[in-house]
């Protein structure tokens, strides 16, 4: 073995001098030299196992399944070597891959699936829930925010509120580390955590969507602030068209005296004037009992029914 490129990847020197790159069969661990792609978690570490497993000038065998190679042309082989029959199996114990199985090179591995099944059972690697970077450290902070999220009650509007606001965060969590695991294939992430996370995800999207039905998407304290808006602006009308009102009721009222006050000033001429119109002009007469002063009986002013003025006595009279 001539040189670790990362965690399932070396470099080796045949006995006839051919030097080969070699992908360790069955077994993937974190990308550390993909340049298009960060260091993923666990990546240094898996390299530095590696390292340690197979130093520079180690002998090593090199056995094959049905393919030998793979679409970059780099050998696909166990690799074995006087300490370890298969190199994958050790990576698999550690937690610092998973096993790969990519038909028709399945022939070597079972063991690395059993080996990695005790790497889970031990809490190693990738597996390690108490390292934040690990598939099984953030699952779990995933999955526990979505339960969490999901046992909120909803007894009143302010409740239900900071539920739908709970499950709408998990859930924004949950579709975003499974879409970062979609967007990485080449990341070995164990098959059951990703089940778990959409298996969240599809609870968290059913409880948001129900939360959504009963109203508890919007926030109780905003809309009850634009309730009062409401309220003070339909007040704020409603005093005003009364002030209107009022103010077209008084213009009213006061025509109306303006009106009366000109009939008022009008109707002791009309008597009068009319009087004047309708008064007919005394009869001649040829023959007067009047006196001196103009005072006479019917007979001196017939036809005439205006206002008398009566001599003393109160029987002669004459027209005013």
């Amino acid at each position: 073995m001539t040189r670790v490129v990362d965690g399932d990847t070396i470099e080796v020197k045949t006995a006839d001098g051919a030097e080969k790159t070699v992908r360790l069969l069955n077994i993937d661990t974190p990308e550390t030299v993909d340049p298009q792609e960060p260091v993923q978690c666990l990546g240094p570490e898996a390299s530095a196992f590696l390292k340690e497993q197979l130093t520079e000038g180690t002998g090593v065998d090199l056995t094959y399944d049905v393919e030998e190679k793979d679409r970059y042309g780099r050998d696909l082989a166990v690799v074995s070597t006087d300490s370890t029959s298969n190199i994958s199996v050790d990576i698999a114990r550690a937690g610092f891959g998973l096993p790969l199985g990519i038909a028709p090179n399945t022939t070597y591995l079972p063991p690395v699936q059993a080996a990695s099944e005790e790497a889970r059972a031990a809490g190693k690697g990738l597996f390690d829930s108490s390292n934040a970077c690990t598939p099984a450290a953030r699952t779990e902070k995933t999955v526990q925010a979505v339960d969490d999220a999901l046992a909120l009650g909803t007894g009143d509007e302010d409740a239900a509120h900071r539920s739908y606001v709970a499950v709408a965060a998990a859930l924004a969590a949950a579709r975003s580390l499974i879409a970062e695991i979609t967007d990485h294939p080449d990341y070995p992430w164990p098959e059951d955590l990703r089940k778990q996370l959409e298996q969240r995800r599809g609870r968290a999207q059913a409880r948001k969507q129900q939360l959504t039905e009963m109203g508890a998407d919007q926030d109780p304290a905003q809309r009850r602030a634009a309730d009062q808006r409401e309220q003070a602006a339909a007040e704020q009308r409603a005093a005003e068209q009364r002030a209107a009102e009022q103010a077209a009721a008084e213009q009213r009222e006061a025509e109306q005296r303006r009106a009366e006050a000109r009939e008022q000033e009008a109707v002791p001429e009309a008597p009068a004037q009319q009087q004047e119109q309708q008064q007919p002009t005394p009869a001649p007469r040829q023959e007067s009992s009047t006196d001196d002063q103009g005072y006479g009986t019917d007979a001196d002013y017939p036809g005439y029914h205006g206002r008398r003025c009566y001599a003393p006595g109160g029987k002669r009279w004459k027209p005013c």
